[in-house]
């Protein structure tokens, strides 16, 4: 790192650290990549296991931008079931503790105006 030395009105220089934006680690994604692997799980973890590395993968998610993307490709990865999925499409919501499927089927002419 360069470090400015500046002289101040009484002759006495200072330093003052570069100004930097972001750590260079940042920038490099197979260094996120590597974290993010040892964080993730094998197929063939107990499932403490399996737990505490998918909170550790999400806490690591949340901490840093630069880690939201591989963070997250790890934890939607491998998933135990199609529930997740399932909870982020909008017709698909709970009523009366269970959850449920709202489709409104559309009519042939609606498909037929869509396509075209």
């Amino acid at each position: 790192m360069d470090v400015q030395v500046q002289e101040d009105a009484n002759d006495v220089p200072t330093t003052t650290p570069p100004k930097t934006s972001r750590l260079p680690f940042h920038s490099n994604p197979d260094i996120l990549d590597e974290v993010c692997e040892y964080l993730a799980y094998d197929h063939d973890s107990p499932p403490d296991d399996v737990l505490t590395s998918k909170t550790n993968l999400l806490r690591l998610a949340l901490t840093c931008k630069a880690f939201i993307e591989p963070a997250l490709d790890r934890l939607w990865r491998s998933l135990d079931c199609l529930f997740p999925l399932l909870k982020i499409l909008p017709a698909f919501s709970q009523s009366d503790g269970t959850y449920v499927s709202f489709v409104k089927f559309l009519e042939s002419t609606t498909l037929i105006s869509f396509f075209f």
